[in-house]
């Protein structure tokens, strides 16, 4: 037999859950739209770039609609689960999602959990106004990766509510209630990174002819030590690259942890020529110490105004928030300063430099997690063109069909360096200093040991031949002690080589021009 005591407290329980059961609304249907939090508006165009993989979403506000009007109050908690329908997933750090009532300040939602691409949302409380059959709430801060879906493609959601444990009374019907797919952003490619050649060298098929070395505003050499910007010249730099949006927005960024960086790396840079870039240019600042994706780092410091571009031809600028006019598409440009010889010392007659621009830092990580940068980009970005210097260096040939040194027998050889005006009545001094590379063949065209000799030879007073100078040889003083008989061919790194050579043995003496 029940006592009187539990009788009246399961009394009150069936009460109360009969009260909660009349004030809980049965929900009919689910909607999703992107909208703008008042409390904290966003851009206002959703639209993501293509090139990143962690792309903030547009606020979201869902809604659910009773089947009838509650009373004010009266709430309904949910646990709310978002499907990328269009094949991403989402990057969001668990910490990042916020939820808040429409105009309110948004909370992160304990024990969020994203995978993939679905993010679910425990507990929600959509609250009723007593007014209309309809609650809202908004949720901020999911992340997607934009680049998997690519760009012309469309950002699409779909929202279930699912009523949480032990908190739909009884008596009450709650079976999840399903959106159906909603539109939420669109997807474009945000960045074109261009080169625009400032020097006369810096154009495709340039020579050596020109000033490698940039200048300064007041018509001095480029001079790596200066502090002032204002000494910079731009106009006087190699080249200027540039990063421009390509529409309205592109440069904005909603992720307070990270100021959007730009990045652009050059391979290539021959030997005797070294880049340098300014510590700000505009509203950009150089970072250095970044690792190969251009992640962390420093402020450059305003020691000095300009600083040379690191070992491995990446240079990382840093965009000032503040400068960001999100209802244009701005540019931003970056001279490069060179300080270079004539000629480059480069180790090939067409050596192009290669250049690729993009944003920063660059990640293949599509995770969620929390101890990545919250803006990471692929290298996805549009480029103008990627070789736009190519060195061609002063350079001629020649070939001894038949060489032969030993067993008495001796081979002379004299290079001569015509320079700019051989066989004409220019100034052969015109031409540039430079050396030559031997390298031997057997008669059935394969390399044979030594591989290679460098004209002058090694311990030679003279390091290069002068235009209008020669430079003269043995065979044996080339190759050493033992005998050789075959071809050789020469590769000098000035215009009109002319190779003569004779050949003294058994009697016999030959003189010859090479070929």
């Amino acid at each position: 037999m029940i006592s009187f005591r539990k009788f009246v407290l399961v009394g009150a329980m069936l009460a109360a859950f009969a009260g909660l059961a009349a004030a809980q609304p049965a929900v009919t249907t689910l909607n999703i739209v992107p909208g703008s939090n008042p409390a904290t508006p966003m851009f206002p165009s959703p639209t993501l770039r293509a090139e990143g993989i962690t792309e903030a979403l547009p606020y979201l506000t869902v809604t659910i609609t009773a089947n009838g009007v509650p009373e004010l109050g009266v709430k309904a908690t949910y646990d709310l689960t978002l499907l990328s329908t269009s094949g991403a997933p989402i990057t969001s750090p668990t910490a990042q999602i916020l939820v808040a009532p429409v105009g309110g300040v948004g909370v992160a939602m304990p024990g969020t959990a994203v995978y993939g691409g679905v993010v679910r949302i425990p507990g929600v409380v959509f609250t009723f106004d007593g007014i209309d059959a309809t609650a809202s709430i908004v949720i901020e801060g999911l992340r997607i990766d934009a680049n998997a879906i690519g760009p012309n493609a469309f950002v699409t959601l779909q929202a279930t509510a699912f009523p949480s444990n032990g908190v739909i009374p009884v008596g009450v019907t709650a079976n999840p209630v399903t959106a159906t797919n909603a539109t939420v952003a669109t997807i474009l490619t945000s960045l074109k990174t261009t080169v625009t050649p400032t020097s006369d060298n810096a154009t495709k098929g340039s020579t050596t002819s020109g000033p490698w070395t940039s200048t300064m505003a007041d018509g001095s050499a480029f001079d790596p030590t200066a502090t002032d910007p204002a000494t910079l010249n731009p106009a006087g730099a190699l080249f200027t690259a540039k990063f421009m949006a390509l529409y309205a927005g592109a440069f904005w960024v909603n992720a307070p942890e990270n100021d959007l960086r730009f990045t652009f790396t050059i391979t290539n840079i021959p030997s005797g020529l070294t880049l340098y870039v300014p510590q700000t240019a505009g509203p950009l600042t150089l970072i250095l110490g970044t690792d190969a994706n251009g992640f962390g780092g420093y402020p450059a410091p305003a020691t000095v105004a300009s600083y040379a571009v690191p070992a491995n031809g990446m240079v990382t600028y840093q965009l000032d928030p503040a400068a960001i006019n999100v209802g244009n598409t701005p540019a931003y440009s970056v001279p490069v300063y060179s300080v270079g010889t004539t000629p480059l010392a480069v180790t090939s007659a067409a050596a192009p430099f290669t250049f690729t621009g993009g944003y920063a830092p660059l990640s293949t990580d599509v995770s969620n997690s929390a101890s990545k940068p919250i803006l990471r980009f692929a290298t996805t970005s549009v480029t103008e063109y990627d070789s736009f210097i190519v060195v061609n260096l002063p350079s001629s040939h020649f070939a001894f069909p038949y060489v032969v040194t030993g067993n008495g027998w001796v081979t002379g050889i004299a290079i001569i360096n015509g320079g700019a005006g051989f066989g004409s009545a220019a100034d052969p001094t015109k031409g540039n200093a430079g050396t030559c590379k031997l390298t031997f063949y057997s008669a059935d065209g394969t390399v044979v040991a030594p591989t290679a000799v460098t004209v002058p030879l090694t311990g030679a007073a003279e390091t290069a031949i002068v235009p209008g100078g020669n430079y003269g040889f043995t065979l044996d003083q080339a190759i050493g002690t033992g005998s050789y008989a075959g071809i050789v061919f020469g590769a000098c790194t000035f215009d009109n080589a002319k190779a003569f050579g004779y050949l003294n043995g058994d009697g016999t003496t030959a003189a010859y021009l090479a070929q």
